[in-house]
Parts: C-alpha cells; structure tokens; sequence
C-alpha cells in the first residue's frame, strides 16, 4: 500500500537544516499524523511523500522557493524602544509581536524580536525557515486509506 491523496499518514520525521543542524523533530512516542491534501503540511513536502509505503524511509530536500520562501529584507525592521510601555510589556528576544505594515496600516504580520538595544527593537517578519534549505528524513509508520 502506498500513500495516496486522502490516505491518512502516521510517521517520524526529523527536520535538518543546510548546515546539518536538526532543527526540529516529533516525540518518537507520538507520530506525526496529517491527511494528504489537506494542505497540513507545506507542499514540496507532501510531494515528496505520496506514493511511499509502509515502513519505507526518505530523505526528501526542499529549496526555500518550495518551503517557506527567500529571507526578504523588507520584512525586517526596527522601532525605538521608548514606543514600548516597558511597564506593560518586557520585550525579550524571540517573542512574538503583531506589526502593522507600510502598505496597509490596517494589515499587521507577525514579526519575531531579534535583537534588543538601549534605543531600538528589531523584528523580522519572516518565517524562521524563510531562505533555508529544508532535509526532512521521513519514515512512515502506518497508511490509512479511507
């Protein structure tokens, strides 16, 4: 049996960055489980997985156009510090911030805090995968097809 779309997938996966790096991977005692063509997963990576069957392993690489896009450089930005009411927010590295955008002030993006300084706050709103190469090592556990 292979995997088809609308097969439900039980499987391990581990999530390696260009460098080598692993950057995330589920609990081994819990398999990831998604539907193919539900869109649960981005799609390079699905691609990558139909037609495989039970128990078989892949590594399946995906390039950022394919992933989660370039870095783009006008998503990165700063404000002053003294915008921020200290006493009703403590701003660390890595949180997680809604910006509105130049284009459309109604619009906002969710922008990470990447570095902090006595004066400014900068944020990136890219995705933390955004311009990275991806190496998923799958193996499926289980096909269930409807």
């Amino acid at each position: 049996m292979s995997i088809a779309t609308g097969s439900k997938v039980m499987m391990n996966y581990a999530l390696y960055l260009e460098d080598g790096t692993l950057h995330d991977t589920n609990d081994k005692d819990t398999p990831f489980e998604f539907v193919v063509g539900n869109e649960d997963i981005i799609p390079a990576l699905e691609a990558g997985i139909i037609s495989m069957s039970l128990n078989e392993q892949k590594d399946i690489v995906i390039q950022p156009d394919d992933a989660y896009g370039e870095h783009r450089s006008d998503l990165v930005g700063s404000f002053q510090r003294d915008q921020v009411d200290d006493d009703d927010l403590e701003l660390e590295i890595g949180d997680i911030l809604q910006i509105n955008t130049e284009e459309n002030p109604d619009e906002t993006i969710d922008a990470r805090i990447t570095q902090i300084t006595d004066d400014n706050v900068v944020f990136d709103g890219n995705h933390e995968l955004a311009g990275k190469t991806l190496r998923f090592n799958v193996t499926v556990l289980d096909i269930i097809t409807n």
